[in-house]
């Protein structure tokens, strides 16, 4: 089975966090772990309590979820590369932090 890592470049938008959580984890697809990098954005701290209860309450699958917080505003392209850096799937899939995941789309794209 490959395993896919899920990266997601986080700036703000917090209120999309947990259906993109959601949608990522309902998929039928075991061999996955999400890989967030959040950009040093307003929202930071909001973003990292939804990610904490969202671990919390998901015990389950939080060992799939890796957060990571940058220092500095590292911007689009260089946290992209530094989602890259982070994973460790046979692949990356980019989403966005307000994008949701249709059900049964890992294993469509895989």
């Amino acid at each position: 089975m490959i395993k896919l890592s899920v990266c997601i470049p986080a700036y703000n938008r917090q209120e999309f966090m947990e259906p993109l959580l959601d949608s990522i984890l309902a998929q039928d697809y075991e061999d996955l772990e999400i890989v967030i990098c959040e950009d040093k954005s307003p929202q930071r701290e909001e973003i990292k309590k939804i990610i904490s209860a969202y671990i919390l309450e998901n015990t389950l699958t939080s060992t799939k979820i890796k957060y990571f917080e940058n220092e500095i505003n590292l911007g689009y392209d260089r946290n992209f590369k530094q989602l890259m850096d982070k994973s460790s799937g046979e692949f990356c899939l980019f989403m966005g932090n307000d994008d949701i995941l249709a059900e049964g789309a890992i294993k469509r794209i895989l």
